[in-house]
């Protein structure tokens, strides 16, 4: 996820544009941890970017 990002960040900043990234974490490798309901963590990370569109507008 994270080359993705770099990417979109990159490619866009190239272009001009203002970029950002938000990625819900869900999986703890280190501890071998997986979010089993991860749902609440994606609706977290949407409304995070919702209220920053909004807030830019």
């Amino acid at each position: 996820m994270e080359m993705e990002a770099s990417f979109l960040l990159h490619f866009m900043g190239g272009l001009g544009h203002r970029a950002g990234v938000i990625c819900a974490v869900i999986d703890n490798r280190r501890e071998d941890r997986f979010a089993g309901h991860y749902t609440h963590y994606i609706k977290d990370a949407i409304q995070v970017a919702l209220n920053t569109l909004q807030f830019h507008e």
